[in-house]
């Protein structure tokens, strides 16, 4: 026997309606952002490489996760977010200096 279990016509709830939270709200990083392993990885290779945030995925065991590529490889791969860092802009090198701020004009021999 089945149970009609709809509400009746113009019933209303007395409940607020529920709302989910932005996935973005709950992760640390934003697509496209530059991240690091942050715990000793398996490899030594893992942890010198730079990845690149691809996809904000759901939470597991309350800690959000991401899907990250890098360059050099051709798949992506999950990491938790407690196992993620954040790689900070490299500071610019002495030649972009040098051409920011360029010597001062040489003295002509006397």
């Amino acid at each position: 026997m089945r149970v009609n279990l709809s509400p009746l016509p113009g019933f209303k709830s007395s409940r607020p309606a529920r709302q989910k939270a932005p996935a973005s709200a709950a992760h640390k990083f934003a697509v496209g952002q530059a991240v690091r392993w942050a715990l000793p990885p398996v490899s030594i290779a893992l942890s010198t490489e730079t990845y690149q945030v691809v996809r904000l995925l759901p939470k597991h065991a309350n800690d959000p996760q991401y899907r990250v590529k890098a360059d050099s490889e051709k798949y992506e791969r999950v990491a938790r977010e407690s196992h993620l860092q954040a790689v900070l802009p490299v500071p610019p090198s002495e030649e972009w200096i040098g051409e920011r701020n360029p010597p001062p004009p040489a003295q002509p021999d006397l």
